[in-house]
C-alpha cells in the first residue's frame, strides 16, 4: 500500500488547481495519507469535509516528542467521528499500545465499523499480546488481518477463537515454539474466509536445526488458502510434506529457514520426497523456496518439470561450498513472474559431473524456452581443468544436443564452465536467429567457436567476457565464426593494455580490415602493423572472422571503445 504525505501547505492551493477535487484521481490520491504532526489532522478533516469520505487508510509517523497518551486518544476519537469510511491504522511502530485502546474505546462507542486493519507490535510481550487479543476480539466482525500468539495461553489461542473473526483474510502466526507450525491447520480450518497464512518463528534459540516430529494425527487440508509464507524456521524435513498436505491449491509460496544448518545437522529429504515437491512447488505460480536439500542432484534435476506449466525463462545457477564439507547439497527455487524461474543448485562435497546443466524441464518442455542463462560455478582454472583431465565429451554436456531441444531460444547466457566441442545435436539443422549470446569465464575452445558458427546464422548481439580461449595466448585472441553475422560483438577482459589491434575479415563481401584502438579513438592501420603487436604483451591484438558484423565493442579494464566497421 503506498501513503502519500499530508502537506501543512497549500491544501486549497491543490484544491483550487484541480477542476474536479473528488476526480478518480484526486481520491486514489489521497485514499492512503500520513500524518507526521498532530497538527496536520485538522487540515486532514478539513479537506475530507469537501470530499466526502476521501480517506481510508491513516499512518501515524508522529515523532516521540509529539506523541503521548492524551494526544494518540484524542487523534483517534476525531478520526472515529470524521472518517466513517476508515479501513485501515497504520502507526510507525512506537506507540501501538495508545491505538489499541484507543479504538477499543470508540469501538464500544459504535465507531469504526469498517475497521479492517489495526497496527502490530513487534517483539510482542506477554501483557501485549493480552491487549492486543483483547482489543482485537472487539473487531471480530470487521478485522481483516489478525495476529495469532502461542505465547498467549489463554482461550484466545483455541482452535474456534478464529471461527468467529467472520472477514480475515489474513493470519499472521507469530510462534516461539517451532512445533506449533503443525497445529496451524487446526487453528484455521474453520475460518473459511482466510486465503493467506504468514508464519514467523520468533523463538530466541540459536539452533538452527529440529529434530523431526512425527504427527500423530491427520492434517487437516485447507484447500482455500492461496497463499503461504514461513519464516525462520527450524529445519525439519517433515515441514515439506506437512505444506504439500495442508495447503494443495497455493498459487503463492515463501518458505525461508533461519539459517542454512549444517551437513552435520541435516537428515535431507528422500529423492522420492524431494522429487514430490519440486513438482508441487511448479504448480505454484508464484514462489520463493531458499532449502530444499536433496540426496541425488541429478535424479531430481531431471524429474523437475510440469507439462501444465509454461516456464519462457530460465536462471539456473550452480554454487558450491567452498570447503567442500560444511554444507549438504540442496537446491533454492524462486519465480517472481509465472513464466520464468530462478533455480539456485548448491552442491557440497561432489561437484557436478556434467559441464552444462542436465534438468527435466530442458528435457520435457524445452520447446517453451526463449531465454536462459546458465552459470556452472566452476573455477576456469581449476574446476575445468580437472574435469578436463577426468572425463570425455559426452552427448549430453554438448551445446548442440542443448540448442536442439530449445529450438525457439532468444537469449542465451553461459558462464563459468568448459566448452571444448560443440557437438552434432542438430545435425544439419541450422538456428536461423539468436538475439543474443553471451559467453562469461569460460575456458572456450577455438574449435568450438568454428563449429557453433556452421549452425548459427545471425547472432544480433554477442559478447565474450573475461574467457580463456584455448588456442591463443591470452594477448592474441581469435573469434573465428565464418558463417555467422552480427549486428555487434563486444569483447571484455579484466587485463591491462595500452593499445589495442583488430583484425577483421568477413567472408559476405570477402573483406579483411585492420584498425588500430586507443583509449576513446581508433582508425584503420596496415596488415604490417597488426603483425608486429602480436609481440607486444602491453597489446590486446583481436582476430575476428565472420559473415559480417557492424560494430566490434571493447571493455577492457578501464579501456572502453566502439569501432564501426563500416565507418573507416
Amino acid at each position: 500500500m503506498k501513503f502519500i504525505g499530508v502537506p501543512s501547505r497549500s491544501l486549497l492551493e491543490c484544491q483550487l488547481t484541480c477542476k474536479k477535487w473528488s476526480s478518480l484521481a484526486q481520491s486514489r490520491f489521497y485514499k492512503c495519507v500520513i500524518l507526521k504532526k498532530s497538527r496536520q489532522l485538522n487540515l486532514l478533516i478539513d479537506l475530507d469535509a469537501h470530499t466526502k469520505g476521501l480517506v481510508h487508510h491513516i499512518m501515524f509517523d508522529y515523532t516521540t516528542r509529539d506523541v503521548n497518551t492524551f494526544t494518540i486518544i484524542t487523534s483517534l476519537r476525531k478520526i472515529a467521528l470524521y472518517f466513517t469510511e476508515i479501513n485501515s491504522i497504520y502507526t510507525n511502530f512506537s506507540f501501538q499500545d495508545e491505538v489499541w485502546q484507543a479504538v477499543k474505546i470508540q469501538r464500544s462507542e459504535g465507531r469504526f465499523a469498517k475497521l479492517h486493519v489495526i497496527p502490530f507490535k513487534p517483539a510482542a510481550k506477554y501483557d501485549d499480546i493480552v491487549q492486543y487479543n483483547d482489543m482485537a476480539w472487539n473487531l471480530q466482525d470487521t478485522l481483516r488481518e489478525l495476529e495469532v500468539y502461542d505465547a498467549n495461553p489463554v482461550p484466545a489461542q483455541n482452535t474456534e477463537r478464529l471461527s468467529h473473526f467472520t472477514n480475515v483474510d489474513t493470519v499472521y502466526f507469530k510462534l516461539r515454539d517451532f512445533n506449533n507450525v503443525y497445529t496451524v491447520d487446526q487453528q484455521i480450518k474453520k475460518a473459511r474466509s482466510v486465503r493467506s497464512v504468514d508464519v514467523v518463528c520468533v523463538g530466541f534459540t540459536n539452533d538452527t536445526y529440529h529434530t523431526p516430529v512425527t504427527l500423530n494425527r491427520n492434517a487437516q487440508v485447507l484447500s482455500y488458502i492461496k497463499q503461504l509464507d514461513v519464516r525462520r524456521f527450524l529445519y525439519d524435513r517433515n515441514i515439506y510434506s506437512y505444506v504439500m498436505q495442508v495447503f494443495p491449491n497455493l498459487n503463492k509460496i515463501s518458505l525461508t529457514p533461519r539459517k542454512i544448518p549444517e551437513a552435520r545437522d541435516v537428515q535431507p529429504l528422500s529423492t522420492d520426497v524431494a522429487i514430490q515437491f519440486t513438482k508441487y512447488l511448479l504448480r505454484i505460480s508464484l514462489l520463493y523456496v531458499t532449502y530444499i536439500p536433496f540426496e541425488d542432484l541429478e535424479q531430481v534435476l531431471m524429474e523437475f518439470y510440469d507439462n501444465k506449466r509454461i516456464i519462457k525463462d530460465l536462471d539456473i545457477q550452480y554454487t558450491h561450498d567452498s570447503e567442500k564439507i560444511r554444507y549438504s547439497s540442496y537446491l533454492s527455487i524462486w519465480t517472481y513472474i509465472k513464466d520464468k524461474i530462478n533455480i539456485e543448485v548448491n552442491y557440497g562435497k561432489e561437484s557436478p559431473r556434467f559441464i552444462l546443466p542436465r534438468i527435466g524441464m530442458i528435457e520435457q518442455n524445452g520447446d517453451d524456452f526463449q531465454h536462459i542463462k546458465m552459470d556452472m560455478g566452476f573455477d576456469v582454472d581449476v574446476d575445468v581443468l580437472e574435469i578436463l583431465a577426468n572425463q570425455g565429451d559426452q552427448d549430453d554436456d554438448l551445446l548442440s544436443n542443448f540448442l536442439s531441444k530449445c529450438p525457439n531460444l532468444k537469449t542465451i547466457y553461459i558462464a563459468r564452465t568448459l566448452l571444448r566441442t560443440f557437438g552434432t545435436g542438430l545435425e544439419e539443422k541450422k538456428i536461423p536467429f539468436l538475439q543474443e549470446m553471451e559467453l562469461n569465464t569460460l575456458l572456450v575452445y577455438d574449435s568450438f567457436l568454428f563449429d557453433m558458427s556452421s549452425h548459427l546464422n545471425f547472432i544480433d548481439k554477442f559478447a565474450i567476457n573475461t574467457c580463456r580461449l584455448s588456442d591463443e595466448t591470452k594477448d592474441n585472441v581469435s573469434i573465428n565464426m565464418p558463417d555467422t553475422k552480427f549486428t555487434s560483438i563486444t569483447y571484455s577482459d579484466s587485463i591491462h593494455i595500452n593499445s589495442l589491434y583488430l583484425k577483421l575479415s568477413t567472408v559476405e563481401d570477402n573483406t579483411t580490415r585492420w584498425f588500430v584502438g586507443n583509449r576513446g579513438d581508433y582508425d584503420t592501420c596496415t596488415e604490417n602493423e597488426y603483425q608486429n603487436s602480436l609481440r607486444d604483451k602491453d597489446i590486446l591484438s583481436l582476430f575476428i572472422q565472420c559473415k559480417q558484423v557492424d560494430c566490434v565493442s571493447f571493455s577492457i579494464y578501464g579501456f572502453n571503445l566502439v569501432i564501426k566497421t563500416n565507418s573507416k
